[in-house]
Formats: C-alpha cells, sequence, structure tokens
C-alpha cells in the first residue's frame, strides 16, 4: 500500500510536505513579483512626469543659468500621481540640471463635486463614492481632483557683491 503524503517523484521521495513549502514559496514569490511589476510602473509613470516638470520649468527659466530653489505643483487625489514616487523620480531626474538640489512643494487637492439638488460644490472624503456629502445625491460633475498644475517656480537669487569705500 502507497502512503498517499509520500511520492515518488523519480529523483527520490518527496513527501506532500514538502510540495505545500515549494508551493507556499512559488505563492510568496508571485506575490513578490507582481508587487515589484506594480511599484515598477509607479516610478516609471512618475519618471516620465518628473521628467516632462523639468523640461517645463527649464523653458520658462530665464537666461543666465538661473539656479531653482523650489518648485510647486498642485496635484489632484484623481490624478493617479504618487507623491513620494514623484519626489524620487524628481531628484532622480534633477540631477547635473539648473533644478538640482530644488526642493518639489506638492500641494494635495481634494475631490470636489457639483451638486445639484444642493446648487452648491462639496468636497468629498473619498473617491470611492461621488454621493454629495450633504444630501447623498450621486454626482459625476468633479469640478477640482484632477489636476497636475505647475503653480510655482522659486528662484536662488544672485548675491552681489557690493565693495564700499
Amino acid at each position: 500500500m502507497i502512503n498517499p503524503k509520500v511520492m515518488d517523484a523519480g529523483v527520490g521521495i518527496i513527501n506532500a510536505g514538502m510540495l505545500e513549502g515549494t508551493r507556499s514559496r512559488a505563492r510568496r514569490f508571485r506575490k513578490r513579483q507582481r508587487e515589484y511589476s506594480q511599484a515598477f510602473e509607479i516610478i516609471m509613470h512618475e519618471l516620465s512626469i518628473a521628467t516632462n516638470l523639468v523640461e517645463l520649468v527649464a523653458q520658462h527659466l530665464p537666461a543666465g543659468g538661473a539656479k531653482v530653489q523650489n518648485v510647486r505643483l498642485r496635484i489632484g487625489a484623481l490624478s493617479c500621481v504618487h507623491a513620494d514616487a514623484l519626489r524620487f523620480s524628481f531628484e532622480l531626474v534633477t540631477a547635473g540640471t539648473q533644478l538640482e538640489g530644488a526642493v518639489l512643494e506638492i500641494i494635495s487637492v481634494p475631490v470636489s463635486i457639483y451638486c445639484r439638488a444642493c446648487d452648491s460644490i462639496e468636497t468629498i472624503e473619498g473617491i470611492q463614492s461621488f454621493r454629495c456629502p450633504r444630501c447623498e445625491t450621486p454626482s459625476a460633475d468633479i469640478r477640482s481632483g484632477q489636476e497636475l498644475d505647475l503653480e510655482s517656480i522659486e528662484l536662488i537669487e544672485e548675491e552681489a557683491e557690493h565693495i564700499l569705500h
């Protein structure tokens, strides 16, 4: 009689516990692989945004090599931009440019919808339900939360040396 918990694999005896351990490791590996893949996609998305941002800021800089101190962005909750990944990407992309060392300041913009029943613009708490927080009426009229706007660029002022006699 063959023990159902023990199988002959041709190379040696493998018990069912060893197979379960292998399956468990394979499941953890696949899960980790999916997580890494998702993180890679996020970084690539934000890297592209950071590259475009640096190009946009460079277009607005005065001639003569002005250095940038601060870049301020408004990012809406529905913009699908991860702030931390964008900061990381911005730091990578600005290396060796006029923006190197600049601070990326991100202003988060909540989602606001227009409610016809209340005739008002209301800020909603989450992005799972687009309902007026006052009357619970559904609304697809989004008024804010999709932004990805360059709000301002602050430059480092060059200190002029004055010699007084």
